[in-house]
């Protein structure tokens, strides 16, 4: 009895231990680019925008939201050969970005909004988080509902991203957060992104490392439509 009491106490502190440390956060900017960081350090979406802001006044223009995607397609280009080919989005998807796989990172049944917050007041943040556990892969992390973000530039279904397909893809996606069309992106008419952290390990941790995390979306879109069809 007393070996079982002991046993137990151990377990309890060992778990109290585990539950106190801090979990590491995960946000994938428009273009697909994972940014993390710690619980309570800096939010990585603002890690993202302050990467972006090369002239530092406080707004994202065009021209800037254009050369971080044109910097990051750099980056996923390995080969340089102008195209994100499969070898190079399997590379993202495993070793980039594997948080974004569209699978059950815990080894079980993800769990829905009810489950989590069953008893206790009906609020829009919850309602909120409740929303970005049914989205699926970067979406959950994301100003937009695209489980793959940089897949959904391939306009022409050729199983490749050129850069030409990525740029256009990133003037959609700015005028889509660009909520009062004047050219610029200010934090205030980006959307809220609940706090929370990835659902588990989906991988290694690639080339977004120390850039930032997490934050589940609060992301605009509908499924998996190209940037400037469905999408959105």
């Amino acid at each position: 009895m007393r070996i079982l009491l002991f046993s137990s106490l151990i377990l309890a502190t060992a778990t109290g231990t585990a539950s106190a440390a801090p979990r590491e956060q995960i946000f994938i900017s428009p273009m697909g680019e994972p940014f993390r960081s710690d619980a309570g350090g800096t939010a990585p979406q603002d890690m993202w925008f302050a990467a972006a802001d090369t002239d530092h006044d406080g707004t994202l223009s065009r021209a800037e939201f254009q050369a971080d995607a044109k910097r990051f397609f750099a980056t996923l280009d390995r080969r340089h050969d102008g195209e994100i080919d499969p070898d190079d989005i399997e590379y993202y998807e495993t070793v980039v970005a594997p948080e974004i796989r569209v699978t059950d990172f815990g080894g079980g049944t993800q769990r829905s909004g009810a489950t989590e917050f069953d008893g206790g007041e009906d609020t829009p943040a919850r309602r909120d988080a409740s929303a970005a556990r049914g989205r699926q892969g970067a979406a959950r992390f994301s100003f937009f509902d695209y489980p793959e973000p940089v897949v959904v530039a391939d306009r022409n279904f050729n199983r490749g991203v050129d850069a030409a397909e990525f740029a256009y893809a990133a003037d959609q996606r700015f005028d889509m957060l660009d909520k009062n069309g004047d050219g610029k992106l200010q934090h205030d008419e980006l959307p809220k992104i609940v706090a929370g952290p990835p659902p588990g390990r989906g991988g290694g941790r690639g080339a977004g490392r120390g850039r930032g995390g997490g934050h589940h979306g609060g992301g605009m879109g509908r499924g998996m439509g190209q940037d400037g069809g469905q999408g959105f």
